[in-house]
């Protein structure tokens, strides 16, 4: 769990770096090292604006090759929390991902869920390994020839032995 003492902090502009582990940010199966969070804190008497610039590496698998590889991922994300935002609650409203509830006497920000999320969305859509776009890909395997010396793919064997019978 990530929290930001706000409690001892005087309203304006801070600055942060953390170093959080993937245990601290609940990241379960997901491989990540190396992280490293940038926090701008702009606050105010009932307002607190966050933003955060995100940079890991990220464990990856090549989509095209299937060959594990390790890619730099960085992300940006602000959130603000705001007693506003706490008063639309208490009347029935759903907190947004973006605009988050800040209690009168509150004395910490939990950024766990928006840096966790930030890096979850700076991951690639598609992910490429250096080099794999030149990589030849295989499209035969376990060739198999047939009676006229073409080859045929191995799944095939038991139909064409059937053929090869008649």
């Amino acid at each position: 769990m990530i929290d930001l003492r706000i409690s001892a902090l005087s309203p304006g502009v801070h600055t942060f770096t953390l170093h959080p582990s993937p245990d601290d940010l609940d990241l379960g199966d997901q491989a990540f090292r190396d992280i490293s969070v940038d926090i701008r804190l702009d606050l105010s008497d009932h307002q607190a604006h966050v933003t955060l610039d995100t940079l890991a590496i990220a464990a990856l698998v090549c989509d095209r090759t299937l060959v594990d590889f390790e890619e730099e991922v960085e992300g940006t994300h602000e959130v603000v929390f705001s007693s506003a935002a706490a008063h639309a609650i208490d009347a029935g409203s759903e907190p947004t991902d973006d605009l988050l509830p800040l209690d009168a006497g509150q004395t910490s920000l939990d950024l766990t869920t928006p840096i966790r999320d930030t890096l979850m969305l700076s991951l690639p859509q598609r992910c490429i390994a250096p080099g794999a776009e030149d990589a030849e890909i295989p499209t035969t395997f376990g060739a198999l020839k047939d009676a006229d010396g073409d080859v045929v793919d191995s799944r095939w064997k038991a139909l064409l032995d059937r053929k090869n019978e008649n």
